[in-house]
């Protein structure tokens, strides 16, 4: 069995949530992907430097593929948005 609830998880995230209730546009719903994707991409950077300075190179490896993808998609994401 779980040791939480998808809720308590839910209550302690940093990242934008979105009301179930409510309908987004498609510009509202890639400006909050963006900002939810910035938010991962930094605390990767964060994952990264730590392990880096602990000398974890399997783990900065993984993560920097990882903020290699984040920079992709970001880039798709935000050229969607100009007209």
């Amino acid at each position: 069995m779980p040791e939480g609830t998808l809720q308590e998880a839910n209550s302690h995230t940093r990242l934008n949530r979105v009301d179930s209730n409510r309908t987004y546009s498609s510009q509202e719903a890639i400006t909050i992907t963006i900002s939810n994707l910035e938010y991962l991409k930094a605390f990767t950077n964060n994952i990264i430097t730590y392990a880096d300075e602990n000398k974890y190179w399997d783990i900065v490896d993984v993560f920097t593929a990882q903020v290699v993808y984040y920079d992709k998609v970001l880039y798709f994401l935000r050229s969607s948005l100009e007209k």
